[in-house]
């Protein structure tokens, strides 16, 4: 009985250990096929969040970019961001897809909501590494110490 719940543990955590290298590893080809230009911050959109008084707001910006073919695109980030983290008019580097026939409805600034939080991967991994230990360990067959009488 326990040597089968110790495989369905090592199971279930070498399956997490493999979801978040991968989840790490689709992310990182999605942002290399991805085309980096500057962009600058036009402004920001203020929204309220959560029911009830206070209610927290959020703000999402707003950003034009030009692609390298010259046409000028603007959109709103796909992230509310807890305090205005860029000033309007700061140049911010901006992730697009060039194979795209609208640009600007798939683009990004880098660093802001391309990618999913770091603290999924490393949750996802960590939480798979150490129940894999642990059931490596389990299935083991204890050691016998000799007494020294």
């Amino acid at each position: 009985m326990r040597k089968s719940i110790s495989l369905l543990l090592l199971f279930l955590s070498v399956s997490l250990l493999g979801l978040g290298l991968t989840i790490a590893w689709r992310d990182t080809q999605r942002q290399r096929q991805l085309t980096r230009t500057d962009g600058w911050v036009a402004g920001y959109r203020e929204v309220a969040i959560g029911r009830g008084r206070p209610q927290r707001k959020k703000f999402i910006p707003r950003v034009e970019f030009a692609t390298s073919d010259g046409s000028s695109h603007a959109f709103e980030s796909n992230v509310a961001l807890s305090a205005m983290k860029y000033g309007v008019g700061q140049r911010v580097t901006v992730l697009y897809d060039s194979r795209s026939e609208t640009p600007g409805a798939h683009a990004e600034i880098e660093g802001v909501g391309l990618k999913m939080p770091y603290v999924i991967y490393y949750i996802a991994f960590g939480v798979g590494l150490i129940g894999a230990l642990g059931a490596y360990r389990s299935t083991r067959p204890a050691r016998k110490f000799k007494s020294r009488a």
